[in-house]
């Protein structure tokens, strides 16, 4: 529809790829949004969480982040947050935060930037919404490895297989995709102040697109995107019942209400 049009203008450069490199592989991929302009990259905590593993065996890594300015290394500069919620005789359930956030590791300037909404968010049901994010499954539209084995004659060095297998992804712009809010779950909990939303939109995202934005028809970013919804599918084969996780066309995203904890939790100002 023409009215996101200048949404996505708007939130274009804001968006970010994100990817964990680990003795020679990519470990994990999603997206991010630049939320400040010194650089500080709000995305989903399971983008990132292999971090933490990595930083307790000793093993070195890369968080890299690609922007419209080019590709920064970045770190995890947040704990995974847990919220309080409470039941009968005192006891609490710990509720996983989903969100993260990433600073660069040599001091940059963004110019462009989406500052979250993080107050009296209350999205209605039927609300037009935009996720945005970098798709693992739209293809490039060429073969970049096999048009560089051709210019090299096959004799491609492992730095450059490295670079490749790196920026193939950052080749392509983000995927936007439009929905409704077509259900809504509240969730209410001790501190009212840490009240929140998980959004089911119409309309599934791609692997690679965890931790991207949620847009409003305002051009508002109100939400990151967190998990896409699945079906269970059973397939007999030669004898043996095989049980499969479908993707069933819907995605969930999580307000950001409580942003302002989490910032203050990992020493950060809004």
């Amino acid at each position: 529809m023409d009215e996101w049009v200048p949404v996505i203008k708007n939130t274009n450069k804001s968006i970010v790829r994100i990817v964990l490199y680990c003795e020679g592989e990519i470990v994990s991929e999603g997206t991010g949004t630049i939320i400040s302009a010194t650089g500080i990259v709000l995305t989903a905590w399971h983008v990132v969480e292999t971090c933490n593993y990595y930083v307790n065996k000793k093993k070195d890594y890369s968080l890299f982040v690609f922007t419209a300015k080019g590709r920064f290394l970045y770190k995890l500069c947040s704990t995974q947050f847990f919220i309080g919620m409470p039941l009968i005789e005192d006891e609490k359930l710990e509720l996983e935060i989903d969100l993260a956030l990433l600073e660069p590791l040599q001091p940059v300037i963004f110019d462009n930037y989406l500052v979250p909404v993080i107050s009296q968010i209350n999205v209605e049901m039927g609300s037009d919404l935009l996720i945005c994010g970098y798709s693992e499954e739209t293809p490039n539209f060429m073969d970049f490895q096999s048009i560089g084995a051709k210019m090299f004659k096959g004799q491609l060095n492992e730095e450059f297989k490295r670079e490749m297998k790196l920026n193939e992804g950052s080749l392509k712009p983000p995927t936007y995709k439009s929905g409704i809010l077509a259900h809504t779950t509240h969730v209410y909990v001790e501190n009212p102040s840490l009240h929140y939303q998980y959004l089911h939109i119409d309309n599934g995202a791609h692997g690679g697109m965890s931790g991207g934005p949620i847009i409003d028809s305002k051009g508002q970013f109100i939400a990151v995107l967190t998990q896409r919804t699945t079906v269970r599918s059973n397939v007999m084969a030669e004898h043996t019942l095989l049980k499969f996780e479908v993707p069933s066309g819907n995605s969930i995203g999580i307000t950001l209400n409580f942003l302002e904890h989490v910032f203050r939790a990992s020493g950060f100002k809004l």
